[in-house]
């Protein structure tokens, strides 16, 4: 049976990074797997050094954002007729044994849209456990942190999440070629959020495995904090205007968003 798995790396900026990240993977013995490296807003190809047979690289003139530059690489998958996709940000890693076992449940899943493993973030100050992430919607802080479950689990080691993160995300592209791709319209979060709640709506559920682990470690720097303010707030009405059966949270999002109109006055 095939399981072979598109692995997506969206470079954005830190090219030792992303080398890193790609040398790392390109060690894999025995995942049958092939990487599709997005290089967003990017005339030439910055890791003309790195060939591999397992490996093509992608160039976007323009930056797409996070969903539009990962549906390249979806696409990609797709036609190259990989069973499953992994999105993994540069700055983010699992093992190879790590990433069997969560094809190894999926495999074991019926209606699967994606699955994740728990993310440990961390930044310069503290490592946070987070599970997946609640209903933009309804909640501010959406991260599923170790204390809360959002759902009951089915079995032990799983549970149902509103969304995945999308740092370390395995998609079943069976079903995302009948949800569709992301929406480009969020440009940076939120959009992932909006592909698993598309992916519900045709009968599909999204997992977290608690027994698998993966890891993203957060270099903050003034613009990626202010882009994610703007957009985290923006696409939370871009979620309810298109997902009609969340409009009645329109009214405490416009309360936030003048309040922060205000702060920043």
């Amino acid at each position: 049976m095939n399981k072979s798995t598109g692995i997506l790396i969206l470079h954005w900026r830190d090219v030792d990074l992303t080398r890193n990240r790609l040398q790392e993977i390109l060690k894999w013995n025995d995942l049958d797997f092939h990487i599709y490296l997005i290089q967003n807003e990017s005339q030439s190809d910055l890791f003309a050094g790195i060939n591999d047979l397992r490996l093509t690289k992608i160039n976007s003139s323009e930056n797409l954002g996070y969903g539009g530059g990962n549906n390249l690489g979806l696409k990609k998958s797709i036609q190259n007729n990989h069973k499953y996709s992994l999105l993994l940000n540069p700055d983010a890693r699992i093992s190879e044994s790590d990433l069997l076992m969560l094809i190894e449940e999926a495999e074991l899943q019926s209606n699967l849209f994606s699955i994740s493993p728990v993310l440990y973030e961390s930044t310069d100050e503290k490592e946070i456990k987070y599970l997946g992430g609640k209903n933009i919607a309804q909640h501010l802080n959406t991260r599923i942190t170790e204390s809360e479950i959002l759902l009951e689990p089915s079995r032990d080691q799983l549970i149902e999440v509103f969304y995945n993160i999308g740092a370390a995300m395995l998609i079943c592209n069976s079903a995302l070629i009948k949800v569709g791709l992301f929406d480009q319209d969020y440009f940076f979060s939120g959009e992932v959020a909006d592909i698993c709640q598309r992916a519900r709506n045709k009968g599909y559920k999204c997992l977290s495995h608690l027994d698998v682990k993966a890891y993203h470690e957060i270099k903050e720097s003034k613009l990626r904090s202010s882009l994610y303010e703007y957009y985290s707030l923006r696409n939370r009405f871009l979620f309810i205007k298109k997902h009609s059966q969340y409009s009645h949270t329109k009214p405490k999002w416009t309360k936030v968003l003048l309040k922060e109109f205000l702060y920043s006055i």
